[in-house]
C-alpha cells in the first residue's frame, strides 16, 4: 500500500505580464521600547519576509482576460499555483486573494492581481501556516 501523494500545483496561464508588474517585500520585526526614548529592533522569528507582487496584464483579448480570471477564481484565494516572477530562475508557489478585470476600451482588457508568495504547502495544496 502506497502513501497518498500531494497534488501538484497548477501553473498560471502563460500570458506575459506587463512591465508595470512590481514586487513588495516586508520583513518581520519587533520593536522593543525602553525608557528615555531608547528602543531596539529585533528580527521577528524565523519567518521569511512576506513577498507580494502586483501583477498587471494589459492589452488582453477577452478570451485571455477570462482565462486568467477563471484560473484565479477556481483557486478561491487559498489554493496555491505556480508562477515564475520576472527575473526568477524557477517557479514559486503563490496565492491570489484579489484581482481586477479592467475594460481598456474597444476589445481589450487589463487584469491586475495581488500575488502572495507561499513558502510551503499542505497536503491539499492549500496555503500552510507560517507564511
Amino acid at each position: 500500500m502506497t502513501a497518498p501523494t500531494a497534488p501538484t500545483a497548477q501553473t498560471l496561464p502563460a500570458i506575459q505580464p506587463s512591465r508595470s508588474t512590481r514586487k513588495t517585500s516586508r520583513t518581520h520585526t519587533q520593536t522593543i521600547r525602553f525608557g528615555g526614548g531608547h528602543s531596539v529592533v529585533v528580527r521577528g522569528g524565523l519567518i521569511p519576509p512576506d513577498t507580494h507582487w502586483l501583477v498587471a496584464w494589459q492589452g488582453l483579448t477577452l478570451a485571455q482576460a477570462n482565462a486568467l480570471e477563471s484560473f484565479l477564481a477556481a483557486r478561491h484565494g487559498s489554493t496555491a499555483f505556480l508562477w515564475q516572477p520576472p527575473g526568477a530562475s524557477t517557479s514559486q508557489h503563490f496565492i491570489c486573494p484579489e484581482w481586477k478585470l479592467i475594460p481598456s476600451g474597444g476589445e481589450y482588457y487589463g487584469v491586475e492581481a495581488q500575488f502572495r508568495r507561499i513558502h510551503h504547502q499542505t497536503a491539499r495544496g492549500q496555503a500552510g501556516a507560517g507564511e
